[in-house]
């Protein structure tokens, strides 16, 4: 796990961006004092032009940067909503079926969101990839391809086989939003540039020291809160503004528990049809009930209280 991932699901967003300024705010001034005693001859009145063609240059890499990671993140947030959506369509057409295909479907599904908690979700955290989670899955498609044969409705299987495909391509999609879109070789030209904006304000002469002393304060504050919100965006299911996916990870559950406490009625309903099918005419009607424990008689509790005493 990258340095920064850690770093961010550590702290807090303030905290990123406090250890940012004070990295930066001590590479300007102890650019500001070693230039001055050691390279003395580097010092100038006014910046160069180069400066302000690499600083204009570095802005607007890190700000198209910043818009990709936004839209990176902003997508991350959209395929999981569409994965819990297609879910929820899903398990209205699992309602139809008959009761024993329910079952076994209410089953594997339950199986796979106690993984997605449990599991997955954790490893995305950590910028992992969860073999129980796709194992889980799997064994979705593995029950409804047994169902296909013995389906006592193939038209509402085909339609819960179409939301099923669709709920596999953005669980794909999410799954591919745990890498990161800021990789070490774009920060790294990033850190460049904006190492090189620092050290061009610090080596410039200043007519007042405490404005010059405010400007690279300022400077180092501001590529903090860039560098920092960049780092944030970077891992759209790790730190503070991490993906929540409260409608997959609590919304379908809720559902699928609903869904069992109706199911369990429809067997119960299901076998009291069978049990009532196979009686002879004119028998009485079989119950299901639960056996009470057999109560001894007076005489013979009384005795076990003598035998006792």
């Amino acid at each position: 796990m990258p340095y920064h991932r850690t770093l961010i699901n550590t702290l807090p967003s303030w905290g990123v961006i406090g250890i940012l300024f004070v990295f930066f705010a001590a590479v300007a001034f102890l650019s500001y004092f070693i230039v001055r005693r050691f390279y003395p001859k580097l010092i100038t009145d006014s910046m160069s032009p180069a400066f302000s063609v690499i600083a204009t240059a570095v802005a607007f890499l890190l700000g198209f940067t910043i818009a990709l990671l936004w839209q990176n993140y902003t997508n991350a947030i959209k395929l999981t909503l569409d994965e819990a959506v297609n879910f929820y369509v899903m398990l209205d057409y699992v309602k139809t079926l008959n009761p024993i295909e329910q079952s076994k479907l209410i089953s594997v599904i339950q199986n796979y969101t106690s993984v997605l908690n449990a599991k997955e979700w954790p490893a995305m955290r950590l910028g992992l990839s969860s073999s129980e989670g796709w194992n889980a899955f799997n064994q979705i498609f593995s029950t409804l391809q047994d169902m296909k044969s013995n389906a006592s409705d193939a038209g509402t299987l085909e339609k819960i086989m179409r939301f099923f495909d669709t709920i596999a391509a953005t669980r794909l999609g999410r799954m591919q939003t745990v890498d990161p879109v800021l990789n070490i070789g774009l920060l790294t030209v990033i850190l460049l540039g904006v190492g090189f904006i620092i050290f061009s304000v610090a080596v410039n002469e200043p007519k007042n020291v405490h404005h010059h002393f405010i400007s690279m304060f300022v400077v180092c504050l501001l590529i903090s809160i860039n560098i920092g919100l960049a780092l944030l965006l970077t891992y759209p299911f790790s730190g503070p503004y991490s993906v929540e996916g409260k409608a997959l990870l609590q919304g379908i559950p809720d559902k699928l528990k609903q869904m069992e406490r109706a199911n369990k009625k429809q067997l119960y309903a299901l076998k009291l049809a069978q049990i009532k099918a196979i009686q002879p005419k004119g028998a009485k009607a079989v119950k299901l009930e639960v056996a009470k424990p057999v109560e001894q008689p007076q005489s013979k509790k009384k005795k076990n209280s003598k035998d006792k005493q």
